[in-house]
């Protein structure tokens, strides 16, 4: 959340906690942002794929480049957050 407020977007943003059963947001979604930058085992990217939702992830950013080959998400280069709003 600090760095929601940081960036000035904090009433733009909701942080809803944990939840027990996600797929309901991911159905909801249009698609998902993979914003980490290390993770070496994303399975949130496992469970937007399973609500075939597009996945937009950065480039050398642990697993997820991995796991989105084969045209399964696109790949933007690390930490251009612009190309991944783009």
């Amino acid at each position: 959340m600090e760095d929601a407020k940081r960036s000035g977007i904090a009433e733009c943003v909701h942080f809803l906690g944990p939840k027990s059963d996600s797929q309901p947001y991911f159905v909801a979604a249009d698609a998902m942002a993979m914003t980490s930058r290390q993770d070496p085992f994303p399975c949130v990217l496992h469970e937007a794929m399973v609500c075939g939702k597009p996945i937009v992830a950065f480039d050398n950013a642990g697993g997820a480049p991995e796991a989105l080959v084969g045209g399964a998400g696109i790949i933007v280069p690390y930490g251009d957050v612009v190309e991944m709003a783009n």
